[in-house]
Formats: C-alpha cells, structure tokens, sequence
C-alpha cells in the first residue's frame, strides 16, 4: 500500500511545506482536494512540484462543470511538463448545492465526467477531437502543444454506476473521506465488474482514499483530534443526506459500528453542537479514520489494504505536518511491512 500526505483549505505556504515534508519522509504522493471557492489547486500543485523532486502530486477532483474538458486537457497537460510526469488528477461531479449556487445546472453528472475523462484522453494522446456526445460536443479541437509525460484520469466516484463507468475508463478510483472498509469491499466489486466488461484487468486500476489521520502514543488524545475532523467534514450536511439516499447508503449503509439510523442521530448531535468526543465513539472512529497509536493505526490501514485501496492519503488532525509524516515514515510503515 502506498501512503502519501494530503490537505485541505489550507494556505500556500502550509501546502507545500507539507509536500516537502512527506517527500522528506518517504512518502508516495501529495494530494491536493478542489473545494470551490478555497484555494484553486492547479497553482498549489505547480508549487509543491517545484518544491519536490520526487513525490506524486495528484488533484482530486476537479469538475467539468467549472472547467470544461478542453481545459481541464490544457491545465493537465502543462502541468504534466512542470511535474515531469509526477502529476494526477481526477475528475468529479462536484456538489451539487456548489455548482447550483453559480447558476449552473448540475445535468447528467456521471456522463459529464465519463465525457470529460474520454474528450481529455484524446486531446492530451495529441488527438484532433470533433467528439459529439450527450453533454459535450466540439468541433476539431486539438492541444497546441505536445504532451510527452503520462497523463492518468482519475474518476472520484460514490454510486454504483459511476463506480462502474471508472473501471471502464479510468485509470485510478478516488474514494471519498469517511467511506467505511466494508463500502470499499462492495464497490470494488462494482469497479472490477465494469472493467471486465470493457476488456481491462481491474487489477490495474488504482484505488486511492482519503482519511482524516492522527497518531500518538496515546490513544484516546488522537481518536479526540481524528473525531474533531470527522466533525467538519460532515457538520452542516444532514440535509445533503437526507435527500439523496444513495450518498447516505455509502456512507453508512457499510458499517459495522452503528447502524444506519444510529449515524443519521450522530450527525444530528454533531449539528446540535454536541462535543465529537461525546457525539462519535471510539468505534466509528475507527472505522472513519486513521488514529490512535501506531500500531492501531497500522491495523486499520491493513483493513483497507485488504479491501482494495492502493494508497491511503492522510489528513493530519491536530498534528504539526512535519510531525504527521515523520510518524508515519518512522513508526506507521515498518508496521505495514511486517
């Protein structure tokens, strides 16, 4: 399993200091997470590439709503050059409430990416592409420059069908923080049955996830700041669950800790303002996040390893960035490798 670093809504400076630091310790990768209206992640992945030599710098996800797939082409393909062929991105339908919020209608969203994926791949294969499809249509568009380096398309995906269009065209799967090991299981079912049928050996297709991370020699300290962080990735978004019940089966329909009902009244308890060390226990914890010592830390991410994920992207909560990928350099990966 490859392990990297990865930040959110952080500033520049902070952003690549983190990337140094991983690289520094050994890590993999470096991801970056577009979240409208924070810092775009196009400029702070060219930063942590000439901040590094060696690492992985991967994005995920953009969307074809705010970028259109011509010039999510163009972006990748210079930043390809800048990275000299260190670089990934993805390719997500976004959040619906954000792409409404501009005015944009949020259509068709696993063809908007399935088309974007498939109109990108030819123009940075150096392609002239007329594609006519349901969402997008061009007309002879071709990059003005070569693209040398490797280009691969990450889909981020939830539902069964866009799971299942990523094995048939992408070369990577992001799976959403806060997916539980057992979701993990079932979708990667999903996943090789759509790249059998397009003739692909699923075996070859990443499956990159993101965890809110914290490690120490005490247990009950880290699961606090690990707990804290799940709090802010699910606060305000209650309602997000409730209307769409395919993201509220995902999330929860998988784990093995609490009960479908029984999360719907955590996240209710987290929105009432309950502390997250009195609304989250232990166990569910355990099954959102990476934390705890290092060698509870090591154990959940073997559960993942053995349910498919290729690399496990760690969000530091409540630690220093230095100190969060020096312990998982020195304590977490001599674990994983015995």
């Amino acid at each position: 399993m490859k392990i990297g670093l990865m930040v959110t809504r952080v500033d520049a400076a902070t952003t690549v200091a983190a990337a140094r630091a991983g690289e520094a310790h050994g890590h993999d990768s470096m991801w970056l997470v577009e979240d409208l209206w924070h810092r775009g992640t196009l400029p702070l992945a060219t930063a942590c590439a000439l901040a590094t030599e060696r690492i992985r710098i991967g994005v995920g996800v953009l969307n074809p709503y705010t970028l259109h797939p011509t010039l999510f082409a163009m972006n990748y393909g210079s930043l390809a050059e800048v990275t000299e062929g260190r670089a990934v991105l993805g390719m997500g339908s976004s959040v619906k409430s954000w792409v409404e919020q501009m005015g944009l209608e949020h259509r068709l969203p696993r063809t908007m990416v399935k088309e974007s994926v498939e109109i990108a791949r030819e123009l940075l294969a150096g392609k002239r592409s007329s594609y006519q499809g349901k969402a997008f249509q061009i007309d002879g568009i071709e990059l003005g420059f070569k693209v040398d380096q490797p280009t691969p398309m990450f889909i981020g995906a939830m539902g069964e069908r866009t799971v299942r269009t990523a094995g048939e065209i992408a070369d990577g799967w992001i799976v959403s923080i806060l997916e539980p090991a057992g979701y993990v299981r079932a979708a990667k079912q999903w996943l090789r049955e759509g790249a059998e049928q397009a003739g692909r050996d699923p075996e070859e297709i990443e499956v990159v996830q993101y965890f809110p991370f914290s490690c120490s020699s005490d247990s009950a300290s880290a699961k606090a700041a690990a707990k804290a962080m799940i709090a802010v990735f699910i606060e305000g978004e209650i309602e997000l669950y409730r209307r769409q019940k395919s993201v509220m089966a995902a999330l929860s329909g998988y784990l093995e800790a609490i009960s479908p009902e029984e999360y719907l009244q955590v996240l209710e308890r987290l929105n009432a303002g309950v502390d997250p060390v009195d609304a989250i226990t232990d166990e569910l914890a355990d099954e959102l996040s990476i934390s705890g010592t290092p060698e509870e830390c090591a154990a959940q991410l073997r559960r993942y390893r053995d349910a498919g994920v290729t690399e496990a992207a760690l969000v530091p909560a409540g630690m220093d960035i230095e100190d969060a990928a020096a312990v998982v350099g020195r304590d977490i990966r001599p674990l994983l490798a015995s």
